[in-house]
């Protein structure tokens, strides 16, 4: 019991780093692959508001893991189908990404 909590709270810790890192752009620098990708392509891709898009994903998942630490009644009834509802919800959000013309230059 106590370990499961301790997971739930270190996944937390952790998405919440991440998403900050992401948010404040200091993560690109970490980004092999943007990195590694020409200037005028990086010059099309408003990549700042594209990783502050992503770190709210991934500050919400930071929450669900922090309250299904919290709360035993949540990680037993409800955790998995706020899961669930979070990947689906993260697939919208990468199809919006892919059609939107929000993210390019």
């Amino acid at each position: 019991m106590l370990k499961e909590i301790i997971v739930l709270l270190m996944f937390s810790i952790m998405f919440m780093i991440v998403s900050y890192a992401l948010y404040t752009g200091k993560a690109l620098k970490y980004m092999k692959s943007y990195e590694a990708m020409r200037d005028e392509d990086k010059e099309k891709i408003k990549v700042i508001p594209l990783c502050r898009n992503i770190s709210v994903a991934i500050f919400l998942a930071a929450i669900i893991f922090f309250i299904a630490a919290c709360s035993l009644q949540f990680r037993e009834n409800l955790f998995q189908w706020f899961i669930v509802i979070w990947i689906i919800g993260c697939a919208i959000d990468l199809w919006y990404i892919n059609k939107s013309k929000k993210y390019e230059n």
